[in-house]
């Protein structure tokens, strides 16, 4: 049997909604991409922050397996790199006579480079060994960095602009021609390309990762895309007005520190230019996805669209990712094409998955027998149109914070989503009533069974994944409706 090729195509920040066809976001590419493959309509990634979703996403592991919680290239960071003996989906496909090559993000460690994994590393990826210089020379030279940034007590009077007295300022939007990271990101389509064009032209199975810049903050674009959206047509999320009370209290903290600072208009303003980004990368995507339909192994190429994590993009009044565990931050887009092995392509799977089902959805697609035992299930089973496939009842998150430190555990079921904040109030949301998460039913008397329920599930799944959370008996760290024990030994046993 000929193993299939595999061509991965992974955008920064975007979150699932854009790619549905009634979302105001212009995807052409990735709506044509699903008609002719999967959908994945509830698929999630383990920890809304760039690196922990990327491991998780090579290694088919959750942090608390692969070892990366954080920003890697951050001093904060618990490690900079992966655990000892962690081993990456494309061995396991380099072993099986793949080549594999990658373009444009990596962020998986700040210890080892893609080719030190096997990868073929396609453009120079400058931002990424800028930063990871920077982390190698430490302390003393980041705070040189730091002290030494622009900075204006009063702020700049450019639409978008958010000040922080001492900190620099942020541009969280703009319209730019000549935005750097729409010309990075055409740099590293234009590099994987090349390859595309080179591996088109041999007949060994190979693999190409291409990881753009966009949609990351800031959101800049050139005007054309920007054109797209006229102002006057963008609405507020339903949730926009969400006054937080019920939150934690970091939430409220975080945004009438930082995101208050926006007018309505503005905030419109910054999700169109959000919108207008991803409406580049999928053109972009297109740009490589036409190549290789005009070649003869289209028929033989698995083709993943997908982001590392999502984008609050104004909901609860948010930008950004990171800690608020809502779902915008965690629920991203996953479209597979595969003419030769989906059955009855155009279909809607609405079954949990989540990155740590890639690593074994390649090497079972490869007919690989991996001797590394990866969390997730294989996307494989949904290419046959049947009803006994492994269905997920629930997904989970694992959050130790950004660049400051904070414990979040998560559950969503069909029904609920509970969050266990270990720094301040727990959240629990109705998702049945309530699928925009604006009331936090955590308090309420009648819902503490559900509660307990969901969170007894939290550690169960923190057994089974080596998660540390709930090892500790010291007293400090008792704040969750129930503890570990009653998972595996009843309640008051």
């Amino acid at each position: 049997m000929k193993k299939p090729n595999i061509l991965i195509f992974m955008t920064e920040h975007q979150r699932f909604d854009t790619v549905l066809p009634d979302h105001p976001c212009i995807t052409p590419v990735a709506e044509k991409l699903a008609k002719e493959g999967l959908r994945f309509d509830h698929h999630y990634t383990p920890m809304a922050h760039c690196s922990p979703s990327r491991a998780s996403f090579f290694t088919g592991l959750y942090p608390s397996e692969h070892g990366v919680y954080n920003n890697v290239l951050g001093g904060q960071a618990f490690q900079h790199g992966l655990n000892p003996g962690i081993k990456l989906w494309n061995e396991d496909l380099i072993d099986n006579g793949y080549r594999c090559a990658l373009a444009g993000k990596w962020h998986v460690s700040a210890e080892e480079w893609p080719r030190d994994r096997g990868w073929k590393e396609l453009d120079d990826n400058m931002e990424e060994r800028l930063s990871q210089n920077i982390s190698a020379t430490g302390q003393r030279d980041v705070w040189n960095r730091v002290i030494n940034l622009p900075y204006s007590a009063n702020g700049l009077n450019n639409p978008g602009t958010i000040t922080c007295e001492g900190y620099q300022n942020h541009q969280l939007y703009q319209t730019d021609d000549n935005s750097h990271s729409c010309q990075r990101d055409c740099i590293t389509v234009e590099a994987a390309s090349k390859q595309l064009e080179i591996y088109l032209e041999q007949e060994d199975p190979w693999c190409l990762f291409v990881g753009t810049a966009g949609a990351h903050t800031p959101y800049k674009v050139p005007q054309k895309y920007i054109d797209l959206y006229p102002l006057e047509d963008v609405e507020l999320p339903k949730n926009y007005y969400d006054d937080l009370k019920d939150k934690p209290n970091y939430y409220r903290k975080l945004r009438s520190c930082t995101f208050d600072q926006l007018s309505e208009q503005e905030v419109r303003d910054a999700m169109r230019h959000y919108w207008a980004m991803c409406t580049f990368c999928d053109e972009k995507f297109g740009e490589l996805l036409q190549q290789l339909d005009a070649s003869e192994q289209a028929n033989d190429t698995i083709v993943i669209y997908t982001g590392d994590h999502g984008d609050y993009a104004g909901d609860h009044g948010f930008f950004h990712k990171g800690v608020p565990s809502f779902d915008s931050g965690y629920h991203v887009p996953m479209i597979m094409r595969w003419p030769a092995g989906i059955q009855n392509p155009g279909r809607i799977v609405t079954d949990f998955t989540d990155h740590t089902d890639f690593a074994k959805t390649f090497t079972v697609a490869a007919n690989i027998n991996s001797n590394t035992n990866y969390s997730g299930q294989s996307l494989i089973q949904f290419c046959q149109e049947k009803d006994d496939n492994e269905k997920r009842k629930e997904v989970y998150f694992q959050c130790n914070g950004t660049e400051n430190y904070f414990t979040a555990r998560g559950i969503k079921t069909a029904d609920f989503k509970y969050v266990y904040n270990g720094y301040d109030y727990d959240e629990l949301y109705d998702l049945n009533n309530d699928p925009d998460e604006l009331i936090n039913l955590q308090a309420q008397p009648e819902f503490q069974i559900v509660k307990k329920e969901l969170m007894q599930k939290i550690w169960e799944f923190a057994y089974e994944h080596k998660d540390s959370l709930g090892t500790s008996s010291y007293i400090m760290f008792q704040t969750a409706p129930v503890g570990p024990i009653s998972a595996f030994k009843g309640e008051g046993n």
